[in-house]
């Protein structure tokens, strides 16, 4: 989609100056990354190649990697009106071992009936060490603890690195 911030612009620049070729994320599409991995992309529906979406977030790719046994659900920047889309569309893809919390952790996302399909037992929330909006939102923190979710945050934890070997995940540390 078309975007108006500056790190939009230099990512395309360089798209172009280096060559590389883009691949529209679109629902339905696998990747087989190898190794028995592989990515299904479960959102976005609509085919936004130059628009300008009035909410920009509609635009995300959602995204399950799976690998063995184990798998993650990428949720981008979903909000709850794309996750309520996700739960009748793509029910039975939803249920994962760790979820990324989707747009930051912001209050316009992780909505209960979506917790409830996805059932993780970790979180990752991607959020800047004090950033101007608040993320991750008090209410969002709260929910993943009721369900006695593990919750990993970068604006506390710094970089957030979860490893599989096809049977469970771990935390892989920086020494």
């Amino acid at each position: 989609v078309n975007h108006s911030i500056p790190e939009y612009r230099e990512w395309r620049e360089l798209l172009t100056e280096k060559g590389i070729k883009v691949v529209i994320a679109r629902a339905g599409q696998r990747v087989r990354i190898g190794n028995g991995a592989y990515l299904d992309i479960l959102a976005p529906y609509e085919n936004f190649v130059g628009a300008t979406p009035k909410d920009i977030h509609d635009a995300t790719v959602i995204a399950k990697l799976s690998y063995g046994s184990t798998s993650v659900l990428l949720t981008g920047d979903a909000e709850k009106s794309l996750e309520r889309r996700l739960l009748f569309s793509s029910f039975y893809l939803l249920d994962s071992d760790l979820l990324k919390i989707g747009h930051h952790g912001s209050k316009t996302s992780t909505a209960e009936d979506f917790l409830k399909a996805v059932s993780p037992e970790v979180a990752v929330i991607s959020a800047g060490t004090k950033n101007r909006y608040g993320h991750p939102h008090q209410d969002v923190l709260d929910r993943l603890l009721n369900f006695g979710i593990s919750i990993f945050r970068t604006d506390i934890d710094g970089d957030v690195k979860m490893v599989s070997d096809g049977q469970q995940f771990s935390r892989k540390t920086e020494n």
